[in-house]
């Protein structure tokens, strides 16, 4: 499975110590350098900048060879990473791509890309009975500015309550 990251999932999952469930889950994940740019800026969480400082293996940085905007962002809503994402998604035929924003999220549905963020990645790493899922959130919330919908979430718990494990 090819799967390309976005900068918001890599910093979640590095708040609490989840990055490598991304390994347990992908095998490989891709990124380009903007993303780890991002993860670099001096404003990123220390944990995120040191994570991106010294990657694990299994993360490539891939650079981007397109250079223009998503054709479906024509009001250049997203940043530097989150259009770097799609150009790469698209280039490298991504099965999936991890992405929060909303917005990016959108475009990346009319690109054609399959899309699911944090909360996705938290889902199926409970579906393999590797985390509690409502303890992780529990976290997630408490200890970061992560901040997804009672209805998102409500959604996620349907959907691990409806799969026999």
């Amino acid at each position: 499975m090819i799967v390309v990251s976005d900068t918001s999932p890599l910093r979640y999952l590095t708040a609490i110590g989840g990055t490598e469930w991304l390994h347990l889950l992908f095998g490989e994940v891709a990124c380009p350098p903007e993303v780890i740019a991002e993860c670099l800026h001096r404003s990123a969480p220390p944990e995120l900048s040191a994570w991106a400082a010294s990657p694990p293996a299994w993360l490539r940085i891939i650079p981007v060879f397109a250079t223009a905007v998503p054709p479906l962002d024509p009001a250049g809503l997203l940043d530097s990473g989150e259009n770097a994402a799609l150009m790469l998604a698209r280039e490298i035929n991504a099965d999936l791509l991890l992405m929060d924003e909303r917005k990016g999220r959108a475009v990346a549905g009319r690109m054609g890309l399959s899309v699911t963020g944090t909360i996705g990645v938290l889902v199926e790493t409970a579906l393999k009975g590797l985390i509690d899922f409502d303890e992780v959130i529990g976290v997630l919330r408490a200890q970061t500015n992560f901040r997804a919908g009672d209805a998102v979430i409500a959604a996620a718990r349907r959907r691990l309550a409806s799969i026999p494990r």
